[in-house]
């Protein structure tokens, strides 16, 4: 069938629209988590870039105060110092990952701050830094700092293997967290996309359900008239046959009209609103035709429509749809019972009620009532030549005056409510 072809190409359409916009949203959020990650990271080395500079300089004037406190007290006490150590020696140091030696002209060192390693290897590395031609810079995993005292000189470095051990953990914890980052994206792409795409899903699930209504529905006519054909080509001189062909062509005339009519209405957004017509005329217009046709299925109108309203907006439009709530209740409305339609200004719009009393409309159904081709009572509906657009068509004309149309039903109580704004929204 060529519409459950058509039905099938749309929908492999929309799954494949589906995977690229999951495939695009993944890697917009996956280079955002990546962007994040990286300026992280960058910022901690930065960080670490700077923690290192500081500690080198905190390093730098500390082993300056110790070699002058050092030369005090070689001076005080007549080349010993208070702990009995010998000229040129620092005091005893804690454990740290700075260094320090101040070296003569001559490169003999005059003073040393070994800190965690011994005095030995502390004065070679300084020599070696000395001898980079550099005042500063990174020789080995050691930053250093050359500096002239006077006529002394003096080196300063730490080691960044400490202030690394130190970064570790942090990029640990931010690539861990990045790519849990990353998985809980990908997750979260797949469930936008299903989540963007499910309108057009259900417009096309809303498309094949109506190709295939359509389709029903012409089929019938269709095939009562090839029946016909065939019996009036055998039998010319009965008209009866003629007559089932004219009956069946009005019914697909009507089918195609309302479904020009359904798709004009929603393929238009807003309406011409210039014009100023009577709305409470409009809808007594609309009721006197129906009399005789409520009084055929035994029930009565009622009214109370308020004078003198007016109403920006095409009159046919809101005669069609009022046409359509008061043939849908007189054809829905038990025997002896009576329609009610009101017709009343609120603040700023216009609410317009049709109730009847017959059969409850199902909790279930109510969702569906406004849905192209859906019949309550299908079998009914379709003997009475009733397609199920016209509340669909009806629905449309509302939002176009960029108003809505509800439905309640309890105990047997059946009411429409149509509000629409006077003013056209900007």
């Amino acid at each position: 069938m060529d519409w459950a072809i058509v039905w099938w190409k749309k929908c492999n359409m929309v799954r494949k629209l589906q995977r690229k916009l999951q495939w695009v949203l993944s890697l917009v959020l996956i280079l955002f988590v990546l962007t994040i990650l990286v300026s992280t990271l960058f910022m901690q080395y930065v960080n670490s870039i700077t923690t290192a500079n500081d500690q080198l300089r905190a390093a730098e004037d500390k082993s300056l105060d110790n070699y002058y406190e050092s030369l005090l007290r070689v001076r005080l006490k007549d080349g010993a110092t208070e702990t009995g150590e010998e000229d040129g020696k620092a005091p005893e140091a804690k454990k740290a990952n700075a260094y320090g030696v101040v070296f003569d002209p001559e490169y003999k060192a005059l003073f040393t701050e070994a800190g965690n390693s011994s005095k030995k290897q502390v004065e070679k590395m300084a020599l070696k830094m000395i001898k980079s031609g550099s005042n500063s810079g990174i020789l080995s995993h050691y930053e250093y700092r050359i500096r002239d005292i006077e006529e002394n000189i003096q080196v300063t470095y730490i080691d960044r293997n400490d202030i690394q051990r130190k970064l570790i953990p942090s990029v640990i914890g931010i690539v861990a967290l990045s790519f849990f980052g990353i998985i809980g994206v990908l997750i979260l792409s797949f469930l936008l996309t299903r989540w963007l795409v499910r309108p057009i899903t259900e417009n096309v699930r809303r498309q094949k359900q109506f190709v295939a209504d359509a389709s029903h529905e012409l089929k019938t006519p269709l095939a009562v008239i090839d029946v016909n054909l065939d019996m009036a080509r055998s039998m010319p001189d009965n008209p009866k046959y003629l007559s089932y062909i004219k009956g069946e062509t009005s019914k697909m005339s009507r089918l195609i009209q309302e479904l020009l009519t359904l798709a004009q209405v929603e393929d238009q957004d807003t309406v011409d609103r210039s014009e100023t017509f009577s709305l409470s005329d409009t809808v007594e217009g609309v009721l006197l035709p129906f009399e005789a046709a409520a009084y055929d299925r035994g029930v009565t109108i009622a009214q109370n429509v308020t004078e003198d309203l007016e109403f920006a907006g095409r009159a046919v439009d809101i005669s069609r749809m009022v046409e359509t709530l008061i043939e849908n209740a007189i054809y829905h409305a038990k025997e002896g019972t009576q329609i009610y339609v009101s017709l009343k200004k609120d603040h700023k719009s216009m609410i317009l009620s049709v109730e009847n009393d017959g059969d409850t409309i199902p909790a279930d159904q109510l969702p569906h009532i406004f849905e192209r081709f859906y019949r309550v009572d299908k079998a009914r509906n379709r003997k009475n030549g009733h397609f199920g657009l016209g509340l669909a068509i009806a629905q449309g004309t509302a939002t176009r005056y960029g108003g809505n149309i509800s439905v309640t039903s309890e105990n047997g109580h059946t009411r429409f409510t149509v509000v629409l704004p006077i003013e056209k929204k900007s």
